[in-house]
């Protein structure tokens, strides 16, 4: 693998660390081993896959699923660093899926 690449994958995974560590501080709310058991593998993604935060929707971009509920901050960080989400908008994510999955449980409970 080109010395260019491995060193990207570094850095990515550094600032995936910080942002679970902040993300998960700042929600109070997250799951640290679950995200950080999967940031080197994240970090080898974003330097490998065919991805544009510029032009999201081509046709010959790569795909990628995260099956790993507990492993969100590592995702939202991902795409944080490849430039497709912004830290505020990291923020919002967290909560608005917490507020959708409370709203899917009140409704789903009888009273």
């Amino acid at each position: 693998m080109d010395e260019h690449i491995i060193n990207r994958c570094k850095e990515i995974a550094k600032n995936i660390r910080k942002d679970i560590v902040e993300l998960t501080w700042i929600k109070k709310s997250g799951h640290l081993g679950g995200s950080a058991s999967c940031v080197e593998i994240m970090a080898a993604l974003c330097g490998i896959l065919n991805i544009d935060p510029k032009n999201p929707k081509s046709d010959s971009r790569d795909r990628f699923i995260l099956s790993k509920g507990q492993a969100t901050m590592t995702f939202y960080s991902a795409y944080k660093q490849l430039g497709f989400l912004q830290k505020q908008k990291c923020l919002r994510l967290r909560m608005t899926i917490l507020c959708f999955l409370w709203i899917w449980l009140l409704m789903k409970t009888e009273v």
